[in-house]
């Protein structure tokens, strides 16, 4: 099962309050920028340890997000770390303020808003001896049910001994030693000591020529993450941002394709139809001749005085009149309403015809740029990255 070491990516409410993003179900993430080394000392002792665990099982992977990590100990990478002895190193983080705080210690940033609110001031005090490095070219794809959330592989640890503790700064080794930032009333009353793991005199005393972690100075403290591309195998950050930059191009380029196939479409159905709008106008201008020539006839003898036409030939050619006269009526209407529709479809086809071109240039250009990313990709990368063929010349 998944090691559920997980950051502090909520932010707490009131009680009794609930916040949108736990009402849509969704965890708060402050942290400005993802980044792929981040320090582990916030987090308990138990997890740590798990982790520790999982290393020596394997590679580790993970599931990684900026603000929340979790160790998935069932997805086996195979392969293993080897240590790495360091000249000694001192390190200090010196957190005041809450953007300072997400930026260093994201993973248990929401967890230690409260502490930093009440003391003011959270410091790490850390000495690293070595590094454990995993050889990330040996390992196996991340594939299976087990390694469907893995995001990331856990390709380096840092370790050596850390305290982190609230209020003033002092030195880490000296207060250890006088009982763990506490042995006194008055320093008890100022600092508080949050996690501390390792021994800091044994990290001075250790022989940096050992090839294993010395012993009380193994303590994790930071661990460095590898993406996973999409099939499964690790790459750069660096080259993962290319290829997330490939992903986007092509998927705008696809909705472009899609708007210009649609606006095509559409500028058929409207040249369509401005055609049909054409054809009613004709076809009404024949009707409107046609029966304009009966009503000269028509009106001609429903107007004739002469002895050989008779009243009731004059009064069928009167009601003949008045019929052709709507007739006529009627057809410039349709005419007008024809001509109206064909104008303003032929506008429409003409207009979506345009967007098709626009569309096809801005698809053209998007889909250039991602080729040149691919080119750029394929050196490092093969063939193929992701799901996407890499066709550059070289």
């Amino acid at each position: 099962m998944a090691l559920a070491m997980l950051g502090g990516c909520r932010r707490s409410a009131p009680a009794g309050a609930t916040s949108p993003e736990e009402a849509l179900g969704q965890a708060t993430c402050k942290a400005g920028s993802s980044t792929t080394r981040p320090l582990l000392v916030e987090w308990p002792a138990a997890d740590r340890a798990m982790l520790e665990a999982a290393a020596e099982s394997g590679i580790v992977a993970a599931r990684y997000n900026g603000c929340e990590l979790e160790v998935l100990s069932r997805c086996t990478l195979g392969g293993d770390y080897e240590y790495r002895s360091l000249t000694h190193k001192r390190d200090q983080v010196r957190i005041r303020d809450e953007d300072a705080l997400w930026a260093e210690l994201p993973l248990g940033a929401a967890q230690l808003e409260t502490a930093l609110s009440r003391e003011g001031q959270i410091n790490v005090d850390m000495t690293v001896v070595g590094r454990l490095e995993a050889d990330t070219d040996t390992i196996d794809a991340a594939a299976g049910s087990a390694c469907a959330e893995a995001t990331h592989l856990v390709s380096g640890m840092t370790v050596g001994a850390f305290a982190m503790y609230t209020g003033s700064a002092i030195d880490a080794k000296a207060s250890a030693n006088a009982g763990g930032f506490g042995g006194g009333a008055s320093m008890a009353r100022s600092r508080s000591v949050l996690r501390q793991d390792g021994d800091f005199d044994a990290c001075d005393a250790a022989d940096t020529a050992e090839g294993v972690a010395p012993p009380q100075c193994g303590a994790l403290l930071r661990v460095e993450l590898t993406p996973l591309g999409a099939d499964g195998k690790p790459t750069s950050d660096a080259l993962q941002v290319e290829a997330d930059e490939v992903r986007r191009l092509e998927r705008a380029a696809d909705r472009w394709h899609a708007g210009r196939t649609a606006a095509i479409a559409t500028a058929a159905v409207a040249a369509a139809g401005s055609i049909a709008g054409v054809a009613v106008v004709g076809t009404r201008s024949i009707q409107i001749t046609d029966a304009k020539f009966d009503l000269s006839s028509e009106e001609r003898t429903a107007t004739d005085d002469g002895p050989l036409t008779s009243t009731a030939e004059r009064s069928r050619a009167q009601e003949n009149v008045d019929r052709l006269e709507s007739e006529i009526a009627s057809h410039k209407s349709d005419r007008r309403i024809a001509t109206g529709v064909a104008i303003g479809l032929g506008v429409g086809a003409v207009a979506m015809a345009g967007i098709a071109y626009m569309a096809k240039g801005r698809e053209q250009r998007l889909r250039a740029r991602a080729r040149a990313r691919d080119v750029s990709l394929a050196p490092a990368l093969g063939p193929s990255f992701g799901g996407l063929t890499l066709t550059g010349r070289f």
